[in-house]
């Protein structure tokens, strides 16, 4: 019985040996078909189970088994042919047996050897492979209805000539325009703006009259040209494919002057009384008035308690007022705010949490904010502690320590006073929550203790009504004004008198640099000079509602003279304005993104209403010329088909066309499962899906084109497999020779 097994399992190895050369043929013989995947052979030995002892378990025959390789990647190589298909990675191509038979499923590949294929049964173009399969996509433009996935058609007719619809123009226009005129005449000022005002007493202007009918002419064009510059062209098409060369120009219109000029101030400000000083001067010992220089700074002058007597003369008054206004001050260390309303009562300041005020110290503000302060364990020294924590932060949130000091007194007044010393200095409050804490209480101001302006600012004399006068000494515009209790002992009934301007100050246009410009295209290549009706450049309409003086280009007459008569003052209305406005930085100030050109007519050939979305600016430009940024059209004339092609990133199929235009028609799905390696093999390099394989599922996977997949058979490996596999089967070969001898012995034996 043991020869007859060790003579079984030999015939059982022959068998495995001999199905594992089949694989290894196979491999061979594929391994230059694109995106083949090599069989390996798994064997698997059966024990002999006759017996029960271990120790006498002999081994058994063999069992040979395929194991794929489907997941392993053979080498992505370059190829010429546009259609042809490698993916990167994991994923598989899905492709139909026969476009024509939905009932033959789908099957899945990595053979990308796609190329066009007429089918004569229905005249449709597929992409197959070498292996007779067509690929399957999605239709990006599917007929109402229609499932968009199934095999991709090319459709090779012609693309049908499309109207223009809608222009978009993008552009920087410079803010001086370098025209034919403004180049000639660089001394003239404004020669860069082709102003179309008319000036009273004058014959209208061509400018004027373009800007009225919106319209160029033909005695108009030369003169139209000088004062323009180029737009840039577009090519417009009609619905039967009919183009037009668009041309463009642009005209500044106008711009809004600088304007202004400096005043010429006046030399002093003065202060005269109303009546006369008294006859008695000691009848003004121990009174005081006070005087406020600019606004800003204010003294209190006081006059000893028994400084003059009736004997003193007017002279020797003025004498000590001048002195005292000379002297020096002795500025003030502080200045404080106290609140007029109470802060809340102790235990109840949590009325106050997350509320805010700011302190402006000296022109620098700071905001103070509340935290949260929880009843009844509250009072108000709380919320001095949070003020002064906030009050001595360092910059940029507080104004540092030893600035201000904030307290509260026993009525519950909250006072914040300037702790630091120097000059004058100011404390404001404001904010939203600045009641809560400080009721109706103003900025307070440190005043200065004692002391005057200094010399050389202010004068004081009587005039030959025994007045009291005082004067700015220096020059320029100033303001004096006097007042107090006392003032009326000093000026009776004064006014204060601030220092005019010789000539006044004309503002500075606030428009300044504001500008307006009018967009024309070209109707007529060829035209007559003579002709005063047809309108070779027409003027594009913005349609806007700016308005702005005579910005918007509309004269009328002022209501008693002719237009253009002596003594015609023209003024402007903007009821319909036909240019494009920008501000004196340069931004649009229309808005211009659906711009309707009605009739739109080049060469005699009307193209209807297209819509003009336009964006511009108005910035500098060395070469005073309109750069435009994009300018384009939606429309096209027909065109051919010229190929396809294939993004690499998307898998998107793009129809070409002979009039430049690129339409996306079809997106290659790439799927993947989640048991590969359980797929069913079928001919020519395709597979089915399996239970074990699961469903497709749809993935982001990336190919290339003009590529292929190469085999993932290794030649040498498999001649390596192609010895081991010949020694076996003739090892098994010589088993079953040896076995027969010892059968033939035991045999004679026998006999």
């Amino acid at each position: 019985m043991g020869i007859l097994s060790a003579m079984n399992s030999a015939v059982g190895g022959l068998g495995a040996q001999s199905f594992a050369l089949e694989n290894i043929s196979g491999n061979i013989a594929n391994s230059s078909t694109t995106g083949f995947k090599r069989k390996d052979t798994s064997f698997a030995d059966l024990v002999r189970s006759n017996t029960s002892n271990p120790a006498r378990v002999a081994s058994g025959s063999v069992i040979a088994s395929s194991r794929s390789t489907i997941t392993l990647d053979g080498d992505v190589q370059g190829d010429k042919v546009d259609t042809h298909l490698a993916l990167n990675g994991t994923g598989f191509f899905t492709v139909s047996a026969d476009p024509l038979d939905n009932t033959l499923g789908s099957r899945y590949t990595r053979a990308g050897d796609f190329e066009q294929y007429y089918d004569s049964r229905n005249g449709q173009t597929y992409l197959r492979n070498g292996s007779g399969y067509s690929l399957v996509g999605i239709n990006m433009t599917p007929a109402v209805g229609e499932d968009p996935k199934g095999p991709i058609t090319i459709d090779k007719t012609s693309q049908s000539a499309k109207a223009s619809k809608q222009i978009t123009y993008k552009l920087n226009l410079p803010t001086e325009p370098v025209t034919t005129y403004s180049a000639a005449n660089k001394t003239v000022s404004g020669a860069n703006v082709y102003n179309p005002n008319w000036p009273a007493g004058s014959a209208a202007p061509t400018s004027y009259t373009i800007s009225q009918t919106g319209k160029v002419v033909g005695n108009q064009v030369t003169e139209f040209m000088n004062n323009s510059i180029s737009g840039g062209t577009v090519t417009v098409y009609d619905a039967q494919g009919t183009p037009a060369v668009m041309q463009l120009r642009w005209a500044k219109f106008d711009e809004a002057p600088n304007g202004g000029t400096p005043a010429v101030p006046a030399t002093s400000a003065t202060v005269t009384g109303g009546s006369a000083l008294p006859a008695d001067l000691s009848s003004l010992n121990g009174k005081s008035f006070t005087v406020s220089y600019d606004g800003v700074t204010t003294k209190t002058i006081t006059i000893g308690p028994s400084e003059f007597t009736a004997a003193s003369s007017q002279s020797a008054f003025i004498s000590s007022i001048q002195a005292k206004l000379n002297a020096a001050s002795t500025p003030a260390t502080g200045a404080t705010v106290t609140s007029d309303a109470a802060l809340p009562p102790d235990g109840s300041v949590a009325s106050l949490n997350a509320a805010t005020f700011n302190v402006t110290f000296d022109g620098v503000t700071k905001a103070i904010t509340m935290g949260t302060f929880t009843a009844p364990n509250n009072n108000r020294s709380d919320v001095v502690s949070a003020i002064q924590a906030q009050l001595d932060a360092a910059s940029p949130t507080g104004f540092g320590p030893g600035v201000m000091t904030a307290s509260v007194d026993g009525s519950g007044l909250l006072s914040i006073t300037s702790t630091a010393t120097g000059s004058t200095h100011s404390i404001g409050i404001s904010g939203t929550n600045a009641a809560a804490f400080f009721g109706t209480s103003n900025a307070g101001t440190g005043l200065d203790v004692a002391g005057g302006f200094g010399p050389g600012v202010l004068n004081a004399s009587v005039d030959g009504s025994g007045r009291l006068v005082v004067s700015a000494a220096n020059t320029g515009v100033h303001t004096v004004a006097v007042s107090g209790a006392g003032v009326a002992n000093f000026f009776g009934a004064p006014t204060a008198v601030a220092g005019t301007n010789a000539v006044a100050a004309v503002p500075v246009n606030p428009d300044a640099g504001r500008s307006e410009w009018g967009l024309f295209y070209r109707n007529l290549e060829t035209y007559d000079s003579s002709d005063n009706t047809d309108a070779v450049w027409t003027q594009i309409s913005s349609n806007t509602s700016i308005t702005n003086g005579k910005l918007g280009r509309t004269a009328v007459t002022d209501g008693t003279h002719a237009a253009g008569a002596a003594g015609w003052t023209p003024t402007y209305t903007n009821t319909n304005p036909t240019g494009f406005f920008f501000d004196k930085n340069g931004k649009q100030l229309d808005a211009t993104s659906a711009v309707a050109i009605n009739n739109l007519t080049v060469g005699g050939k009307n193209f209807g209403t297209i819509t003009l979305d336009m964006g511009a600016t108005e910035f500098a430009d060395k070469n005073g010329l309109a750069t435009a940024n994009q300018l384009t059209q939606d429309g096209y004339s027909t065109g051919a088909f010229e190929g396809l092609s294939i993004d690499n990133n998307s898998g998107i199929i793009s129809y070409n066309y002979s009039n430049g235009q690129t339409v996306q028609k079809w997106k290659i799905p790439i799927v993947a499962f989640n048991g590969a390696s359980y797929l069913k093999a079928e001919d020519g390099g395709a597979y089915t899906e399996t239970i074990k394989s699961g469903s497709p599922i749809d993935i982001n996977g990336s190919l290339s084109s003009s590529a292929l997949e190469a085999s993932n058979v290794d030649i040498s490996e498999e001649f390596t497999k192609l010895i081991v596999t010949q020694q076996a089967f003739s090892a098994n070969s010589k088993v079953i020779t040896t076995a027969d001898q010892m059968m033939q012995s035991i045999l004679q034996i026998i006999r």
